[in-house]
């Protein structure tokens, strides 16, 4: 064997990729992922562009501000519909099924409701404690709701089914009609501020969720017997559920709301795209780690605690060799394509930096969250995101007075760092599960010493 030979075949036993079921179903994700990808960059660079940053900071505070309000009526039901859903497919039960859809179905549209009237009369009485620029795009930002809460739990369902890349077509296609709004405004001359951005995607986005459900209504199989529902089951998933999803959601846009709040909207927008451009490196993390949880769920319950290692073993690897050449690139590269959304965005390069350090965490310790939750660690992996979240909170709120984007970036990528950090010590502690790329520890615990 020569010596290149030899090099590509320790790589491939590095990274696992014996591993062809976890192989082929991340690579279709992937190439969805990757689409999405394209599409959301295009997007923000053409927003950038027909915005500034003043006005994309806006845009990008209004948009961080509802997906965290959407936690509310959401109420965990994007995890529980798919906990469900996934249920009475494996089973082949028809009517649960039906009665998951149109259970959750009436539930988010009275929740979803309840939450646009009551921040209405809310905003109502109190819009002159808002900053001025905010004013009037936060309650554009209420036909924005209904469709972020939709949209993300059919989502869910489709995934439900498999659909892996069928269940990005409908974001992937309101993402597009605003890279057209956008192109169409600069390319014309027309009028286009955060108002009419955020106008734009809240149709678009109610588009693309109206498509979604209907691409899950197909999927149901037919059945004339009377729906099946589990109300009790499912409203008690829903606060643990709610804990987990929420504070995922929350440290995923506490530094754009924070800084929306804290610093001036050029310097949010300035950020918004720092962290966009971030989250490129973690592509593969997403699609990896998403098909991963399917096995790692089977491999637990039939306690087989090798092949859960191996998987473990396996994910981090693929994600850290993705990862690094990725952010080595981004690192070098971000001056010379950063101008492409703007000069004012030229500021981003710190914080990029800083949020990238900080995403090394995450590739290192592999599906770390995943495993935990998918080996009835849930508590467990709420607890440990709802403390995240709160220190999240607290860094950005001293750290941004001072040192403002700057400030945000480190606050979110400390705060990632201890979050992956406490993961990994809870999976080794109480499993015996090394979630990064070294091999596992010695002494794993089967499922029924947990």
């Amino acid at each position: 064997m020569s010596l290149g030979e030899k090099t590509i075949a320790g790589a491939m036993k590095f990274l696992g990729a014996g591993n062809q079921l976890l192989a082929k179903k991340a690579a279709a994700d992937l190439s969805g992922k990757g689409l999405q990808l394209v599409i959301a960059l295009g997007m923000s660079i053409a927003l950038t562009r027909a915005l500034g940053a003043e006005q994309y900071g806006i845009y990008s505070f209004v948009v961080a501000t509802v997906s965290l309000v959407a936690i509310v009526p959401r109420f965990g039901s994007d995890s529980n519909l798919m906990r469900a859903l996934s249920g009475a497919v494996a089973n082949s039960s028809a009517a649960l099924a039906h009665g998951v859809v149109r259970f959750f179905g009436i539930f988010l549209s009275v929740s979803s409701l309840g939450t646009v009237l009551t921040l209405a009369g809310l905003f109502y009485f109190w819009h002159d404690s808002f900053r001025i620029e905010y004013r009037q795009p936060l309650f554009l930002g209420l036909l924005l709701l209904p469709s972020y809460v939709f949209l993300v739990v059919w989502q869910n369902g489709l995934r439900s089914f498999q659909k892996v890349l069928g269940a990005q077509i409908p974001e992937m296609s309101y993402r597009a009609v605003i890279l057209l709004g956008a192109i169409l405004s600069i390319a014309f001359a027309l009028p286009f501020t955060a108002n009419e951005a955020i106008v734009l995607t809240a149709f678009s986005a109610a588009a693309a969720s109206i498509l979604c459900f209907v691409m899950l209504v197909k999927l149901l199989p037919s059945t004339n017997s009377p729906h099946i529902y589990k109300r009790r089951e499912w409203a008690l998933l829903s606060a643990p559920l709610l804990i987990s999803g929420g504070a995922s959601t929350l440290l995923s846009q506490t530094d754009v709301f924070m800084l929306g709040l804290l610093a001036d909207s050029s310097e949010t927008g300035v950020y918004a795209v720092a962290s966009r451009v971030a989250g490129i490196a973690q592509v593969v993390l997403l699609g990896v780690t998403a098909i991963g949880s399917q096995q790692a769920a089977h491999f637990f319950v039939v306690g087989n605690m090798e092949e859960l290692q191996s998987l473990a073993t396996t994910i981090a690897r693929w994600v850290t060799a993705s990862f690094v050449p990725t952010a080595l690139l981004l690192s070098v590269t971000a001056p010379y394509f950063l101008p492409l959304f703007g000069a004012e965005f030229e500021e981003a390069y710190i914080p990029l930096l800083i949020l990238i350090v900080g995403q090394f965490a995450v590739a290192a310790s592999g599906a770390a969250l995943i495993l935990l939750t998918m080996t009835n660690g849930q508590v467990l992996a709420a607890t440990t995101l709802a403390s995240g979240a709160a220190v999240n909170v607290l860094l950005n709120y001293f750290l941004i007075p001072t040192h403002g984007m700057v400030g945000a970036a480190i606050a979110t990528a400390t705060t990632t760092v201890f979050i992956q950090v406490v993961l990994v010590v809870v999976l080794r502690t109480r499993g015996g599960i090394n979630p990064t790329i070294f091999r596992r520890p010695q002494g794993l615990r089967s499922n029924t010493n947990q």
